[in-house]
């Protein structure tokens, strides 16, 4: 039986190329020094070249028009390999690829990809972990998104997040109205901003213990760095069940909407590199319930410093699953300015608008169409076919 450890497990380049794409690495430095990298897919019928001058362009019927560009990003404790799982069907990204935008997909610090920093060695460095959701807010979302700009060679972008992926984006747009401006769609994937409250017992007890007992669990660089050994350990099918067990006991999912045959695909791909400041900063945030800048002392004694998500302008999308019961989603889309599209899918959970069988069906297309729509490069009329 095949093991389900890191050698099991296909890289990003790997993932694209088994369907026939490419990806051109692309390193991006923050202010702070972190070295990110983001993956730019390449379909086999580009012919512009990769140098990188703004070339993001289509050959159709020997017309050259840019390529809107489209910029994806990733949950919590994840990297671009979650957004490739399932080839051409069942990868969001690698469909709006196929279809003649100009993808790229992200990877926050610490993770597999953006693992490296000017000065600190992610090895030995205890103030290399020393980030949250602010700092990937701050530093990392604007920092990916202007270098996709500087590389296609557009004004502005489509901005598509799943989960966390959403929360550092509302948080960076909710502070700075310029970064906002460079977006002309945010799509966002189960976000997470507002959670629900909880009723599991160990998950509860984690969110309300103090800082210093937590550190002391887990340390204060990454979190369960054990999980890549117990990939290695385990078989897929019982790496699987082990996660499904996991999320069942934790957050109620029953994750049938994925099948057994994709859990295979994408289990091995659930997790990556994340500061434990990180996900203290998400139970912090599941404890008040709202958005919130990270704080120490307990969560008991924890009075937010909250992101006012009202201030997001831009033109969302929002989609999410009606069983998702970790986070609420009906009242951020009642205080947010400008929802362009709402998508409710009764039977989804938090994972599926990502990852369930049948998002090809009903989240893709209609995520797809409307990146068309609202392209500016394409008229007011409804986008041109490339």
């Amino acid at each position: 039986m095949r093991s389900a450890g890191i050698e099991g497990r296909r890289s990003a380049r790997e993932l694209a190329e088994a369907v026939g794409f490419s990806l051109e690495d692309h390193h991006a430095v923050t202010a702070d020094g972190f070295v990110l990298v983001l993956h730019r897919l390449v379909t086999p019928d580009r012919l512009d070249g990769t140098d990188g001058d703004g070339g993001g362009r289509c050959e159709a019927k020997n017309i050259k028009r840019p390529r809107p560009a489209v910029l994806l990003m990733h949950g919590l404790m994840q990297d671009s390999e979650a957004l490739l799982c399932g080839g051409r069907d069942h990868a969001l990204g690698l469909r709006l690829a196929a279809a003649g935008f100009d993808v790229f997909l992200g990877n926050a610090r610490g993770n597999r990809y953006s693992h490296k920093h000017l000065r600190r060695s992610p090895v030995t460095s205890d103030a290399y972990w020393d980030f949250s959701i602010d700092e990937l807010a701050r530093y990392d979302t604007p920092t990916m998104i202007d270098h996709v700009l500087k590389v296609s060679g557009q004004t502005q972008l489509c901005y598509i997040g799943f989960s966390q992926g959403t929360a550092q984006a509302f948080a960076a747009f909710s502070s700075d109205p310029d970064l906002q401006a460079k977006v002309f769609l945010f799509v966002a994937l189960s976000p997470a901003v507002r959670a629900n409250h909880l009723s599991k017992s160990l998950l509860l007890s984690l969110v309300q213990a103090n800082l210093r007992f937590i550190y002391l669990l887990f340390g204060r660089r990454r979190m369960l760095p054990v999980a890549l050994t117990w990939q290695r350990m385990m078989s897929r099918e019982f790496f699987v069940a082990t996660i499904d067990g996991a999320i069942s006991y934790l957050f109620s999912w029953s994750a049938s909407e994925v099948s057994a045959k994709r859990k295979l695909e994408v289990y091995p791909h659930i997790y990556s590199f994340i500061s434990v400041k990180c996900v203290l900063h998400w139970f912090q945030m599941m404890y008040s319930g709202r958005l919130s800048m990270f704080a120490d002392g307990p969560a008991s004694q924890y009075v937010p410093v909250t992101y006012d998500v009202a201030r997001v302008s831009c033109p969302v999308a929002i989609v999410y699953g009606g069983r998702d019961h970790l986070v609420e989603v009906e009242s951020l889309i009642e205080i947010l300015p400008n929802v362009v599209l709402s998508i409710r899918e009764d039977k989804y959970e938090h994972l599926d608008t990502m990852w369930a069988d049948t998002a090809k069906d009903t989240v893709f297309p209609k995520v797809e169409t409307l990146v068309r729509q609202m392209c500016p490069t394409t008229g007011n009329g409804g986008p041109t076919i490339w």
